[in-house]
């Protein structure tokens, strides 16, 4: 074969791969945009040891990120498939927005709006994202305005459950001591947006919920995960039983940097509680 002519084949076959490698990555990039607004309900059941509100259902929300609008109607939007799970019990587990400014406040109000007048008590906790801005007491008020109840190292009872809400573990100063055993009810949720802090739990606690880990974000297929930020290196996706005490992590609502998922949707958690 000619160096004329090899060189030619050389040249139409990077040609050939050139295209097919940005055919994929538009492609892949397509369907990121896509996964990002793709909510997903799901609906674990988990066994617990320490449990006796045998069957109780948590909603759970996360990392919302509303710092635009389509994140904003991407939150509602949770918010509603939410409310049609008709839970006993709805919890959001911070990182609500980036920014302190006028417009991200107001994005709060927006997403959760129409928990207004719900039949179930509705709380929350912040998380470091929401510490990160520059007015983090902002963000508090702007939660409160909402009809959610924010914890900060506080307990809300509800139907013998006790929902600890714990300050962020990154931003914040837990408290994960202010509720030693005996004090509160044998059925204890524990809220706390990151969720390799659940060494430090109380092992009395039932259950902690948590977010942070946005499930990798962007990811390999079949969920493969590439990254996650400190906080959720160790526990990133799922329920894990064999935690120090009970976990749940959600892969939340939002996005961080690029508006885009891949291989990680995001999720809606309706769970419901069954004792071991």
């Amino acid at each position: 074969m000619s160096a004329e002519k090899s060189q030619h084949l050389t040249r139409r076959s990077f040609l050939k791969w050139a295209f097919a490698g940005s055919t994929t990555a538009v492609a892949a990039m397509a369907y990121s945009d896509y996964s990002a607004y793709a909510l997903v309900v799901e609906r674990p059941e988990l066994r617990l040891p320490k449990w006796s509100a045998d069957g109780l259902r948590v909603a759970v929300l996360s990392d919302v990120h509303v710092n635009h609008d389509n994140a904003t109607r991407r939150a509602r939007e949770s918010v509603q498939l939410a409310i049609a799970e008709k839970p006993d019990i709805l919890v959001v587990t911070g990182d609500f927005v980036n920014s302190s400014r006028d417009h991200a406040l107001a994005n709060i109000q927006s997403a959760f709006q129409d928990l207004a007048g719900v039949s179930f008590p509705c709380v929350a906790v912040m998380g470091n994202h929401d510490y990160w801005t520059d007015q983090p007491r902002k963000i508090m008020d702007a939660v409160r305005q909402t009809p959610l109840k924010l914890l900060i190292n506080e307990t809300f009872e509800h139907r013998g459950v006790t929902i600890a809400g714990f300050d962020d573990a990154i931003g914040g100063h837990p408290g994960y001591q202010a509720f030693p055993e005996g004090s509160v009810s044998t059925n204890l949720i524990a809220l706390l947006h990151e969720p390799d802090f659940v060494s430090d739990m109380p092992d009395h606690v039932s259950l902690q919920i948590s977010g942070h880990s946005h499930g990798g974000q962007m990811c390999l297929p079949f969920g493969v995960i590439l990254h996650t930020p400190r906080g959720a290196k160790k526990y990133r996706v799922g329920f894990y039983g064999d935690a120090m005490v009970p976990l749940y992590v959600t892969r939340g609502v939002g996005t961080v940097g690029p508006d885009l998922r891949l291989f990680s949707r995001p999720e809606v958690s309706l769970l419901t509680l069954r004792g071991a």
